[in-house]
């Protein structure tokens, strides 16, 4: 098991672009976004950055902010299930849950 902190602080979830919408969860300290790839990172006290994974352009699809419980995406309340409709889908919501 992965200990809190040892590849990172934070924990995201990526959706690939292929054809099972596989989503590949990891840990990291920052994220960037270069040419299309999206790349994962780990720094060290030192300031010394380390890939923890990175994907060329056209292999990822989204990006989010995962819970470290189940892997779903944080601060999201639904989430469409296909790639070919991404959006969050809405619905009313009971005055009770403001």
């Amino acid at each position: 098991m992965i200990q809190s902190g040892q590849y990172g602080n934070w924990y995201y979830g990526i959706r690939l672009a292929d054809m099972n919408n596989t989503e590949v969860n990891v840990h990291g300290d920052e994220v960037e976004f270069k040419d299309g790839s999206l790349i994962v990172w780990r720094i060290k006290d030192d300031g010394t950055r380390f890939v923890n994974v990175a994907f060329a352009p056209g292999v990822w699809a989204c990006l989010f902010a995962a819970s470290l419980l189940d892997g779903h995406a944080v601060a999201v309340e639904y989430w469409s299930p296909s790639l070919d409709d991404p959006a969050p889908t809405p619905r009313s919501v009971p005055a009770d849950e403001d």
